[in-house]
């Protein structure tokens, strides 16, 4: 079942991208943020420890039930409202982009929240205005 709502949720069309550099058909995902990962964009997050990022893998890892709808909450592009709220044109990470280049990114993205909205705490962390009931 979950490999199903998964796949679904990977048919929207940010979430067709990777949601740090734009990669195409990522397979990866950052439960904690509830973004949509490619695989050197998931290297990132897994190196930063399951306090900051949980990771899984969309095809190869089971999912429980609370994984599966912090995903269905979240989603890329309401990650990049939030994460990338005041990001500036040109400062985001591309799919060839350099391994130090992506790291420093993803970090200043989630670990120093630098271009975070403004806000009330999110629920899957930072700054940002709450979706949903």
């Amino acid at each position: 079942m979950a490999e199903k709502a998964l796949k679904e949720l990977l048919q929207a069309p940010a979430n067709k991208l990777c949601a740090d550099c734009g990669e195409r058909n990522p397979r990866f995902a950052s439960v904690t943020f509830g973004v949509f990962l490619c695989n050197r964009c998931f290297g990132v997050h897994r190196g930063m420890g399951t306090h900051i990022s949980r990771t899984r893998s969309v095809n190869l890892d089971r999912w429980t039930d609370e994984q599966l709808q912090a995903m269905q909450r979240g989603g890329n592009a309401a990650a990049a409202l939030l994460w990338e709220a005041t990001l500036p044109p040109g400062e985001r990470a591309s799919p060839e982009a350099d391994d130090w280049t992506r790291e420093k990114f993803i970090r200043a993205k989630y670990e120093k929240k630098v271009w975070c909205a403004a806000g009330p705490p999110h629920p899957q962390g930072g700054r940002g205005q709450q979706q949903g009931p």
